[in-house]
């Protein structure tokens, strides 16, 4: 059984798969380097956003910025 590296949509997570999983060819992973399979899994990479960066300001800000 040989393993393909993909990328999860919604998380942003890398992991290996066996290259005959369903998901792949349902689209909700993508693999990461085309042709690219190993004898066994590795090590998943999780994706975590920065700290400190957030994706919308906190109401905190925004009060602040209509106080002006």
């Amino acid at each position: 059984m040989a393993f393909v590296r993909v990328k999860d949509k919604d998380t942003g997570h890398e992991f290996d798969v066996p290259e005959t999983d369903w998901r792949i060819k349902a689209g909700i992973f993508t693999p990461v380097r085309e042709g690219r399979v190993v004898p066994y899994p590795m090590r998943p990479k999780y994706y975590v956003a920065s700290k400190g960066v957030t994706s919308k300001p906190s109401s905190a800000a925004e009060k602040k910025e209509g106080s002006k």
